[in-house]
């Protein structure tokens, strides 16, 4: 019984370390297919000298050179015939130019007459008769008629707050008098038959 315990602990260690080395012999394996992949990854790559970097970089900057050489002589060639042509527009110009001559009418020509202002018209007249009945609104229509004001309703408005009454005759209006100055008018004082008499005279009716 103790000999085949002593055989199967030998059995078990044994198989333990071929395993072990059976590891250790793939991981070195691997090892080196990876370090032979960057070796020769490493090789293909081509290493220049400071030498070749030099005559390259001056190829370079020579072949920069060569290709703006041209457009540096096209420029200068362009400036250079600018100024004949800018010479030859100087010259037309100053053999097109003339100095107008003053017309020996002109001084003596009489300055242009100017119109007299017009007289101010004197302001329109006009005498409206209000009949003994009318209401306000037949009123203001009379005086928007006869074209004392503008607005019936206005009117109509400004006589009831100041709660006036239109007498009844003829009145006059000068010009276009204001709202307060036609209320005061239709409610005051009537023309008496002399001041009408005067006015028809005159051509006011």
């Amino acid at each position: 019984m103790f000999k085949n315990r002593m055989f199967l602990t030998g059995l078990g260690v044994g198989i333990m370390i071929g395993a072990l080395l059976l590891q250790l012999m793939l991981i070195g394996e691997r090892s080196e297919a990876s370090l032979g992949e960057r070796l020769g990854s490493g090789a293909e790559e081509k290493v220049y000298t400071q030498r070749e970097l030099d005559d390259a970089i001056a190829a370079e900057r020579a072949a920069a050179q060569g290709a703006a050489a041209p457009s540096d002589s096209a420029k200068a060639g362009g400036e250079a015939g600018k100024p004949e042509a800018d010479d030859a527009d100087g010259k037309e110009q100053g053999t097109s130019t003339e100095t107008p001559k003053p017309s020996p009418n002109d001084a003596t020509s009489p300055p242009p007459q100017t119109e007299a202002p017009s007289k101010d018209e004197p302001p329109l007249e006009r005498v409206v008769q209000i009949e003994g009945g009318m209401n306000l609104t037949q009123t203001a229509k009379r005086l928007a008629d006869a074209g004392v004001i503008d607005k019936q309703a206005s009117l109509i408005a400004e006589m009831k707050r100041k709660n006036k009454r239109v007498r009844a005759g003829y009145f006059l209006f000068t010009g276009q008098p204001e709202l307060a100055d036609v209320v005061r008018t239709i409610t005051g004082q009537p023309l008496t038959k002399e001041e009408r008499e005067e006015l028809a005279k005159r051509g006011v009716e």
